[in-house]
């Protein structure tokens, strides 16, 4: 990050590699990471459990930083393959679905 919490290119660098794992958790790890490091953002990875998925909950505010890091997701398999839901006010939230319904 830089000294005002705008990711660098290597940041995004990163980020891209991870996703390109297709491991939900290395990439939603990634993905919290770098929007708590920014200082504006938030980010919930709730862990699953049973027949719950795990799940990563990521406010972005609206500060261009976290919508930077966000976009950076766009276009990726991690992210037609876990994208969940878009919302007003900047919150995406992704789902590891290969454990929904107890497939695992």
């Amino acid at each position: 990050m830089d000294e005002h919490g705008y990711p660098e290119a290597q940041d995004i660098a990163h980020l891209k590699e991870e996703l390109s794992h297709m491991d939900f958790h290395r990439g939603a790890n990634a993905i919290a990471q770098l929007i708590e490091a920014t200082g504006y953002g938030t980010a919930s990875l709730l862990g699953a459990s049973g027949t719950n998925p795990g799940r990563l909950e990521v406010s972005t505010g609206g500060w261009s930083g976290c919508e930077e890091i966000l976009s950076a997701t766009h276009n990726t398999l991690w992210r037609m393959a876990f994208w969940e839901s878009t919302h007003r006010g900047g919150l995406e939230v992704f789902a590891d679905r290969s454990r929904a319904g107890g497939n695992q």
